[in-house]
């Protein structure tokens, strides 16, 4: 059992209240100081507190003393076996009381550091940056598991989050709605008991699920995906679309004719100073939204107190999200991409009933000026499309559970698109006509909710010469995707496949 640091805040008769419990704080006079010098050594403490840490030195010296603490309490004394109830860098700020802790506001800007310019060196250590102080990975790892896939299980789940670590990454996003926390929380833990990494090293993302857009569901959905994922926080907590159901098991709860039950009082002010409170818990180190439009954060930025980190949005070359990343500059808000590929396969499922017109069924992958840097740089088209994203300044969730697949998307720092290329792909943005995955054309109902964030519009006519290039485009998109399964066939019959020999080539 490890002791967890606890919030503490000062009451207005003097004492400090700390969890259940409330200490007097006793007046610095000669005689209390005399007292404390003469009192015996504590073998735990309720509570620490250090009003002029100004320092890193400060921050690492009230460390030490807690892990000294540790040893005299016989827990693990090896530094790699040390969980912290919260992530190390919170640490100051979980140990300094505020006055009015719900009043505080960014009143001192934080400096964001500036933003590269060409050449850029990205490193797989390269973050993201937000004005809360969020360094997010610029690469992480999606583990979305649809019911429309063939589902993983979960040995084979393990292998693909093993494999991943070994090839570098160390952002995982998930979900409670995903399937895929358990498994993640339970191959993470396995490396924090051998020692071979800390919870620090991993940055990891998790989300409320659409049925619990509730102030009083906040917590307990968070605390779920807490046990889930076998951690006392997550680093990122996300609020997962703007638009609330109804809460109760079921993820998706629909009426006799299929329509989404809608919970039609979302108030997301109200849902995110519930989020507020679960970072000034510990349990989260950062908050952020999904698929929130520039209105629904622009009313999130008048009242809150801690802003939000990130949003994410489909983003990628036909859907470059120009307005969201503007006004996220703009704030200090970072942006974070999924299906930065344009997601092939998410595409079929969303348009089962035909609702999106020709242009929006286009891949990226299939673009002639992605193929010519593709065969300029000799990288393939999806690390084009996926360095791209990256130099406009966008985190990037490829979500993949093929090991080609996820050695390629990680592999995007030996290379660099220039001025003009950049300029070229830019100019392909098709604004919100390149948006693909409408959430409204999987769930029926999903846009008749008031914080829809987006409607739906009627498929564009095509002229005869652009069916049958588009007839050409979806031709050679199968024959891609003939040749990438054979691959993934090939790597399930082989049997020399080794992690081992992964990790080995892994720089």
């Amino acid at each position: 059992m490890v002791p967890t640091i606890r919030m503490v805040h000062n009451k207005p008769d003097g004492s400090l209240d700390i969890g259940n419990s409330a200490v007097k704080k006793p007046s610095m006079n000669r005689n209390n100081l005399a007292a404390k010098s003469t009192s015996k050594k504590q073998s735990s403490v309720s509570v620490i507190k250090s009003s002029t840490m100004e320092t890193e030195a400060d921050v690492t010296s009230i460390k030490s003393a807690l892990k000294k603490i540790l040893v005299k309490d016989n827990y693990k004394t090896e530094e790699k076996s040390v969980t912290w109830s919260v992530h190390p860098d919170d640490f100051r700020e979980m140990t300094e009381p505020k006055q009015n802790n719900r009043k505080l506001r960014y009143e001192e800007p934080i400096i964001l550091p500036p933003k590269p310019s060409p050449p850029f060196h990205l490193t797989k250590k390269s973050k993201i940056y937000a004005i809360t102080g969020m360094g997010m990975p610029a690469i992480g790892l999606g583990t979305l598991t649809r019911a429309s896939e063939q589902p993983l299980d979960a040995l084979s789940l393990e292998k693909v989050i093993d494999t991943a670590i070994s090839f570098g990454y160390r952002h995982f996003d998930t979900a409670y709605g995903y399937n895929s926390e358990i498994i993640l929380g339970k191959t993470l833990q396995k490396y924090f008991t051998t020692g071979d990494y800390r919870r620090e090293d991993f940055f990891i993302s998790t989300k409320l699920p659409m049925v619990a857009m509730n102030a009083e569901l906040v917590e307990e959905y968070l605390n779920k995906s807490l046990t889930n994922l076998r951690t006392h926080y997550v680093d990122l907590y996300i609020i997962n679309r703007p638009v609330g159901l109804i809460p109760g098991e079921d993820m998706f709860p629909k009426d006799e004719e299929g329509f989404l039950k809608l919970d039609l009082q979302t108030d997301h002010v109200k849902i995110w100073e519930a989020m507020e409170f679960q970072k000034m818990m510990g349990r989260t180190r950062y908050l952020g939204v999904t698929d929130f439009s520039v209105a629904q954060l622009q009313s999130i930025l008048d009242c809150c107190h801690i802003p939000p980190s990130t949003i994410q949005v489909e983003c990628h070359l036909y859907c470059q999200q120009k307005e969201i990343c503007d006004f996220a500059a703009r704030n200090g808000i970072s942006v974070t991409a999924y299906a930065p590929l344009g997601s092939p396969a998410a595409v079929k499922v969303f348009n089962a009933m035909s609702h999106l017109s020709r242009p929006q069924t286009k891949s990226p992958m299939l673009n002639e000026v992605v193929a010519l840097l593709s065969e300029k740089h000799k990288k393939t088209r999806s690390q084009i499309l996926l360095r791209h994203l990256l130099q406009l300044g966008v985190c990037v969730i490829p979500k993949s559970s093929k090991f080609h697949h996820m050695r390629e998307n990680i592999d995007l720092y030996d290379f660099e698109l220039s001025k003009e290329e950049m300029s070229k792909l830019n100019a392909l943005d098709q604004g919100e006509a390149g948006r693909k995955l409408y959430v409204s054309h999987l769930l029926k109902g999903y846009d008749l909710h008031p914080q829809c964030p987006y409607s739906q519009k009627e498929p564009e006519y095509v002229s005869e010469e652009e069916e049958n290039q588009y007839l050409k485009e979806e031709t050679e998109l199968e024959a891609l995707e003939r040749q990438e399964h054979l691959i993934q066939e090939s790597e399930k019959e082989s049997d020399n496949y080794d992690l081992q020999k992964a990790l080995e080539t892994t720089v």
